[in-house]
């Protein structure tokens, strides 16, 4: 089997953790890739990294980001039109992949070659891979809801580098948002499911790696989140994903509740941060949802007009007090973003089935 794979990697200063990436999938048992690496404009010799190994394997491929806007999302835009494989992954440039990623993926696409998409776990780890600790969440979890479902509640099943894409599914898909400065994945993803695109789920072992910061928290790049554009950005996003729902037949009574209640928690985020967003920025796009009824529509905006005006005149300080209010007293249950535990730690039967994979793969290398 000679079926190419081109992994995406979309990169801006990370300069101590791009070779690890690069080795990771220059490690692969499968030799059919090219890795197509696109530059966001670093400022700390990450290019440079990037291209020393460029020079030496002519699999992998260093472009730079020549047009408006800057951001993952043109990168990885860019970077599928730069390639030319069979099917894409999507890999940020801090995440790693296991050695028999690629042999196990492609495996699992020979044996369902109608599915648009297939989807595999990850796992999380801080400084090395194999001491990762937990699972980003459940492909399968017993009693939840449907995967859409998921998403919007917060409780996504995957993540970026979990699915492995088709070309021509990209194609159907369309780009991922450029501009979005977060959530775009969400976005990408949502899209993907509110289109009815076919996918298979492969539970049994995880085979990538999602680096997290040994000091806490899920963001290695120094982002802040808290910035007004980041906010609105935000309040962009949703709105493209209520659209993709309505356009597609998807939208239903419990996913506009589910997008009202972002509205709501990116308003009153807004107070947290001190970002004096005006009020309206927030009431506009609750307004235009278009399975809220009139009552439901009044009760989020009357609240967010009463919690303005409290954090108005009593001040800062109680504006996380206000925040859990929101979420624990005033607004009913189906209006409070649905926070469902998505990490799982990793058991000894997730390591167990890891190790027989790698020696599997190491015992296939050797004869």
């Amino acid at each position: 089997m000679n079926t190419l794979v081109s992994i995406v990697v979309p990169l801006f200063n990370r300069v101590n953790l791009l070779a690890e990436t690069i080795e990771s999938v220059q490690a692969q048992t499968y030799p059919h890739w090219e890795l197509i690496v696109v530059d966001d404009g670093s400022t700390d010799g990450s290019n440079l990294v990037a291209q020393a190994y460029a020079d030496g394997d002519k699999r992998i491929k260093l472009h730079y980001r020549e047009r408006e806007p800057n951001g993952a999302p043109t990168c990885r835009n860019l970077g599928v039109e730069k390639s030319s494989g069979a099917y894409v992954i999507f890999l940020d440039s801090d995440d790693l992949l296991a050695p028999f990623c690629l042999e196990h993926r492609l495996e699992k696409a020979a044996q369902h070659p109608d599915a648009d998409f297939l989807v595999f776990p990850i796992a999380i780890f801080s400084t090395v891979p194999n001491e990762a600790y937990k699972l980003w969440n459940h492909l399968d979890k017993p009693g939840s809801p449907e995967d859409l479902d998921r998403c919007l509640s917060t409780d996504t099943p995957w993540q970026t580098t979990c699915p492995l894409w088709k070309r021509e599914t990209l194609r159907r898909l369309g780009p991922w948002l450029e501009g979005a400065k977060c959530r775009q994945d969400l976005e990408f993803h949502v899209r993907a499911l509110s289109l009815g695109l076919s996918y298979r789920k492969f539970p049994e072992v995880y085979d990538c790696f999602y680096r997290r910061s040994p000091n806490g928290g899920d963001q290695i790049s120094k982002v802040d989140f808290t910035r007004q554009d980041y906010i609105l950005s935000k309040n962009d996003v949703f709105g493209v994903m209520h659209d993709h729902l309505a356009r597609n037949g998807k939208l239903n009574g419990f996913r506009t509740q589910m997008l009202a209640s972002y509205y709501i928690e990116n308003a009153l985020g807004s107070f947290l941060y001190r970002q004096n967003i005006p009020l309206g920025a927030f009431v506009r796009p609750l307004r235009r949802l278009r399975l809220l009824s009139f009552a439901e529509k009044a009760r989020c905006i009357g609240f967010l007009w009463v919690l303005y005006r409290l954090h108005a005149t009593l001040g800062e300080r109680y504006s996380m007090y206000l925040y859990h209010l929101y979420r624990f007293r005033v607004l009913p249950a189906f209006f409070r973003p649905n926070r469902y535990e998505r990490e799982v730690p990793l058991t000894d039967e997730h390591r167990e089935t890891y190790a027989q994979r790698l020696k599997q793969n190491k015992t296939m290398q050797i004869r």
